[in-house]
């Protein structure tokens, strides 16, 4: 049984290795509650990198990083109030309108 063992350390002890090592990191990351703060420190490091760019018909979004501003209009640029570039719709389905 030893010599089995011993015959195939050089399959099981890198997977061992590599299993005990991403066992770690997992621990001291549930540990350390990596996760938490992960949300706030994404805007400042979003808003760092952007500080010299002012775009008035742009918004924060915690998805998407920047999103249009529902209902901009400067003239040039018309945002919807579903914050699309375009014309505003009727949500509402016609008796005469096919979709």
């Amino acid at each position: 049984m030893k010599r089995l063992l011993l015959k195939y350390v050089n399959i099981w002890l890198p997977i061992i290795s590599i299993l005990l090592c991403i066992g770690l990191a997992e621990g001291l990351a549930r540990i350390s509650s990596v996760d938490k703060n992960f949300e706030s420190e994404f805007k400042f490091f979003v808003r760092s990198i952007d500080s010299d760019v002012y775009l008035p018909y742009m918004v924060e979004d915690p998805l998407l990083m920047w999103s249009p501003k529902p209902g901009y209009n400067d003239g040039q640029i018309r945002i919807n109030s579903s914050g699309y570039r375009d014309l505003e719709y009727n949500i509402e389905k016609g008796k005469r309108t096919f979709r």
